[in-house]
């Protein structure tokens, strides 16, 4: 196994996604970018209109492979 993402995970809460990893030796082969695909795709076929990437990291390959936003907690 190189890598796992998943959605809908976290503590049962819905819109959720992650979590997601992969094998250090594998990190920059493009499993993430596709794995993160595949499930962004899957929660938009079950009707989602975006996702939550909670704890995040790092942010930047999110703000790079899907153009995430980071908001702020208040």
């Amino acid at each position: 196994m190189v890598g796992f993402a998943g959605f809908d995970i976290y503590k049962n809460k819905k819109g959720y996604f992650g979590p997601m990893g992969v094998s250090v030796s594998n990190r920059i082969s493009g499993i993430g970018y596709s794995l993160l695909h595949n499930c962004l795709k899957d929660m938009s076929n079950v009707g989602y209109e975006y996702a939550i990437i909670g704890a995040a990291g790092p942010i930047e390959f999110y703000e790079k492979a899907c153009n995430a936003v980071v908001i702020p907690y208040v």
